[in-house]
């Protein structure tokens, strides 16, 4: 990428992330919320990976519509609950950016939500025992990569950052990490996250960019995230 590009996409960042901050918005802390939805919202998280984010959101509201997310009748009968979660994400059609689709991994997202499931509420006991006993946001995701099936620290970290647990972690998405190699924060290639270490030390590096720019993690990497999807799409990066 030539250097005016990089100059015009780092300039619509730093207004994108603007707008973010004057339009700051109220979230509802995460001691407010009922069990049952951090364990949709975590739910969410894990039927997001690989998939269009539209997608994952669409899911999440019919299973939610069609009672699977209920915590107690899914512990009853843990297999039916995946039946019918495998089901049900067969036969749905969810509204993806340019057309209705099919969710594209319906077994193994229901297998990672079922065996999440019986790990934390026949393990742990609940997703806010987790929250309670983490020393800070870091530990925390942790802890949730470690006792969740199906979810990283880039999805852990959205899920902290969703319910307002966290503001100082990055969401290090393929858009992310594609602007990151675009302004050459980090010289390595391919930049790899798949590890919490190899996670934490990109995210390092990314926080504090953010920080030289005047700007929380949190703002600077829905702001990156949006300019990014956006020129890609735009010029078919």
């Amino acid at each position: 990428m030539e250097l005016t590009q990089i100059e015009a996409l780092q300039n619509a960042v730093i207004q994108v992330c603007e707008q973010l901050r004057a339009a700051s918005r109220n979230i509802t802390p995460w001691w407010e919320y009922k069990e049952e939805d951090l364990w949709s919202e975590l739910a969410a998280c894990i039927l997001g990976s690989r998939v269009q984010y539209e997608i994952a959101v669409e899911a999440i509201r019919y299973l939610r519509s069609a009672g699977l997310m209920e915590i107690e009748w899914a512990l009853r009968d843990p297999s039916r609950f995946e039946t019918e979660l495998i089901n049900v994400l067969s036969r749905g059609f969810f509204n993806g950016r340019d057309s209705w689709q099919r969710y594209p991994f319906p077994f193994v997202r229901a297998n990672q939500l079922r065996r999440s499931l019986e790990a934390i509420y026949l393990g742990v006991g609940s997703i806010r025992n987790i929250l309670i006993h983490s020393k800070d946001e870091i530990d925390a995701r942790c802890n949730l990569v470690s006792t969740a099936i199906g979810i990283g620290p880039k999805l852990a970290s959205l899920f902290l950052r969703n319910i307002g647990y966290a503001n100082d972690l990055a969401i290090l998405d393929n858009h992310v990490l594609r602007y990151i190699k675009w302004i050459r924060l980090i010289s390595e290639h391919p930049i790899r996250v798949h590890s919490i270490k190899k996670y934490e030390r990109v995210e390092k590096h990314f926080r504090q960019y953010a920080q030289q720019l005047g700007f929380s993690v949190a703002q600077f990497d829905i702001a990156v995230w949006i300019v990014t999807r956006v020129a890609c799409r735009e010029f078919q990066i």
